[in-house]
């Protein structure tokens, strides 16, 4: 392990006096002349790995023996497992920035670099042995592990993969916004809204852009189903071409996103739709009304006009005989005071018969019986103003008579 001490021994069986060569790719790097020898490597490095060689040396009457090479030690060095740790917690939320992952290794090794894998593959190499993070989304979650690893003269050292370090991410969803709007109506409103039928209406949802992609939901209050439409730039909208009655209701507007094999759901605000009819519909039984009883006036006024107009008749044909019957006698007057004209009276008196008298001959008799009594108490009248005027005459030829004496 880097870093760590190791120790090389040798031995010969049956010989003493003489040293051991430690040899490391063919090269002395140390001798001892004890058996057994004992060679100490006190901090392994990358310098310290590979193949290792015992020799035992003597010198005998002034010739130096060599032994044959010892089979070879192979000796490899490895990195420590690096230690993972993330900040400020495994729980992350999407959207979040400022994750961290940081490595780190026990042992002081310079000239190396640290890679971070998530999911077993390499996503970040950096001499540094912190990483950040970009915006936290669905795909940041799960494992991540840290290598360590070195270029050196032979082989590439890597060190262990570290511990599993695993995140989770989770989301906050706002809730979404709610408007319809009509023509109508001009702008989109998330208030009560009062829609004439036979209009078309559109309700639009919408979250703000820092959330994931997602689902729009739309509930009605009188349905236990919904529609869904998908999120374009955070919005999406429902149309109604014709509105009915039956649009009238709550509605709800429910966000949905699903990731890393979760499902997250919104709260709703609901807003209420109101359908009315429209205006002509709603004048035009005023309208009718009205016109049915101006009519009736109409026909009432009619009747009566009509009425009157006949009676004025009557009464204008009542008149004229009567007229008649008047001219009659002034003329026979202007002959003869003392002669009369016998004028018929028109036949007024009730038939024999049941037969009920007309309405306009029952008129006409009333006004001429009338006429007639007038007329004969005008005579009366007459006679006697004539009985007056004689005994007014006689007093003043008496009173001739008094101024003659």
């Amino acid at each position: 392990m880097w870093g760590q001490s190791a120790s090389v021994t040798c031995s010969i069986n049956g010989l003493s006096g003489g040293t051991f060569i430690l040899r490391h790719l063919n090269q002395e790097v140390q001798t001892l002349g004890s058996n057994p020898a004992t060679f100490n490597l006190p901090q392994v490095t990358a310098d310290n790995k590979g193949p290792y060689h015992c020799l035992y040396r003597m010198v005998l009457s002034g010739q130096t023996l060599d032994s044959p090479q010892s089979d070879s030690l192979l000796i490899t060095v490895k990195f420590p497992k690096p230690s993972i740790s993330v900040s400020p917690s495994r729980d992350v939320m999407w959207g979040q920035h400022g994750v961290s992952v940081t490595c780190t290794i026990s042992t002081q090794i310079s000239g190396g670099v640290f890679k971070l894998m998530h999911r077993h593959r390499d996503i970040q190499t950096s001499s540094s042995p912190t990483f950040y993070l970009p915006r936290v989304t669905f795909d940041s979650e799960g494992s991540y592990h840290c290598q360590y690893q070195r270029d050196t003269s032979g082989p590439v050292l890597t060190s262990p993969q570290s511990d599993s370090l695993t995140l989770q991410v989770s989301v906050d969803l706002p809730v979404p916004s709610l408007c319809v709007s009509s023509p109508a109506g001009g702008h989109c409103s998330s208030d009560t809204v009062h829609i004439t039928r036979g209009d078309s209406f559109v309700l639009s949802c919408s979250v703000p852009s820092d959330v994931p992609e997602g689902l729009f939901l739309l509930w009605f209050s009188g349905s236990n189903s919904s529609v869904s439409e998908p999120s374009v730039n955070h919005s999406a909208s429902f149309y109604f071409n014709v509105s009915q009655s039956q649009h009238q209701g709550q509605y709800s507007c429910v966000y949905q996103v699903t990731g890393a094999g979760r499902t997250y759901t919104s709260e709703t605000v609901p807003v209420q739709i109101y359908t009315k009819l429209p205006l002509v519909l709603l004048v035009a039984p005023s309208v009718v009304g009205v016109v049915l009883i101006l009519g009736l006036v109409s026909l009432l006024l009619f009747l009566v006009l009509k009425k009157r107009s006949q009676s004025q008749h009557s009464e204008s044909t009542v008149q004229a005989q009567m007229n008649a019957v008047g001219n009659q006698y002034l003329e026979d007057s202007d002959e003869d005071e003392a002669d009369y004209v016998n004028v018929d009276a028109p036949q007024c008196t009730k038939p024999v018969s049941d037969a009920p008298m007309r309405s306009n001959q029952y008129q006409y008799c009333t006004r001429f019986n009338a006429v007639r009594e007038e007329s004969t108490n005008q005579e009366d009248e007459d006679d006697d103003d004539d009985d007056d005027y004689e005994n007014v005459t006689n007093t003043e030829e008496q009173d001739d008579i008094y101024q003659n004496f």
